[in-house]
């Protein structure tokens, strides 16, 4: 009948996608000030001389996530934390010394 108003519409609900867990990436750099080569991780790094990267790193951008780097392989060694930021030098004792790297917070 024409008097009547139209039928309820069925209205699917979709629940937003999930928000990524805390999530870890960095990029670790050949040279002081983000120079020479470069790569990024998101993942831990047991081993960097499997990959060519022992005694390599001399600048990092931490882009998320909280970093231990260490000075031996198997994450053994001297141990420096970086949060989240820029690191153009990473000073004496630690510019081409690591030997392996975690992320420990995301």
């Amino acid at each position: 009948r024409a008097d009547l108003p139209p039928p309820p519409r069925t209205v699917a609900l979709i629940a937003p996608p999930a928000m990524a867990q805390g999530t870890c990436e960095l990029a670790i750099f050949s040279e002081p000030n983000f120079g020479g080569t470069n790569a990024t991780a998101t993942d831990e790094q047991p081993n960097l001389g499997e990959n060519g990267w022992q005694n390599q790193i001399a600048s990092v951008q931490v882009k998320s996530g909280t970093w231990d780097f260490f000075s031996d392989q198997q994450f053994t060694g001297e141990t420096m934390r970086l949060a989240p930021g820029s690191y153009a030098d990473l000073g004496p004792q630690w510019t081409k010394r690591a030997g392996s790297f975690m992320c420990v917070q995301p």
